[in-house]
């Protein structure tokens, strides 16, 4: 397989910035008049892909972002959020990371989270899961 060109590797090194290839096409050097077509072609060349995906790995190594580092900090909007939009998303993250939800976004009827904050485990209704969120 053959290396990336100059242009494509500060291209993938750019859109690690803002994650957005229209602008790292033209940051990279290419021209601003087909970047729109043109950067979502690159985007698809396998030998980028792979780049953009080792770029983000080693990225999230050195500044220790984990899938739990992210679910806790929804955890914590969901909880502790001073704005209701904010909560309400982070719990609707939540229920999708969950799979509460079917791809067609309708609600599964067996499943029901309840936020519980103290509740014996054996006083429980027997259609409630528990989800463990921390004190406060």
């Amino acid at each position: 397989m053959k290396k990336l060109t100059p242009k494509q590797q500060l291209f993938c090194q750019e859109y690690l910035i803002d994650l957005n290839a229209k602008q790292a096409y033209i940051r990279a050097g290419y021209s601003a008049r087909s970047a729109e077509q043109l950067s979502s072609r690159l985007m698809s060349n396998d030998k980028v892909k792979v780049e953009i995906a080792r770029l983000m790995s080693d990225r999230n190594d050195r500044v220790e972002v984990t899938a739990d580092f992210v679910l806790q900090g929804i955890l914590d909007i969901a909880k502790d959020g001073e704005q209701e939009n904010n909560r309400l998303k982070a719990f609707d993250m939540l229920g999708k990371h969950a799979g509460i939800y079917e791809r067609d976004n309708k609600q599964l009827s067996e499943s029901r989270i309840v936020l519980i904050t103290e509740m014996p485990v054996e006083d429980k209704p027997e259609d409630v899961r528990i989800v463990s969120v921390g004190k406060k």
